[in-house]
């Protein structure tokens, strides 16, 4: 049987949804989805973006981190929206190349300008 509120499949003997937790009719038998369209968080695919570009550019990372994690909240809580593996990745790759970034620039801060130039 499924939900008429969240479109989880639940056994036939439950009288509530294992998932959000609304009454199930047993008249549902055939499986009901709730209205609108599937669609993917632009925010989780933004997150992702800018993961990816944050290698190059350092300060995007904290724009794909503040887009993953509130792509990540918008689809844990709308069911017909997608998109949180790739919020998850944005997220990820934010924090690690924001990470690297400070790392990178705290190794710098210690050479001298010198140093920086090795190659010349």
């Amino acid at each position: 049987m499924y939900c008429s509120k969240c479109g989880e499949q639940n056994p036939d003997g439950n009288s509530f949804c294992g998932k959000c937790g609304a009454a199930l009719t047993q008249t549902a038998s055939v499986p009901q989805r709730p209205l609108g369209t599937v669609r993917t968080s632009g925010l989780a695919r933004a997150s992702l973006v800018l993961g990816i570009l944050s290698l190059f550019i350092g300060p995007l990372s904290i724009l794909a981190i503040i887009f993953g994690a509130v792509a990540l909240h918008q689809t844990d809580r709308d069911p017909n929206l997608k998109g949180s593996g790739q919020a998850t990745a944005g997220l990820v790759l934010g924090i690690v190349f924001a990470l690297l970034w400070i790392i990178g620039i705290i190794i710098l801060s210690y050479l001298d300008i010198e140093d920086w130039f090795w190659y010349l």
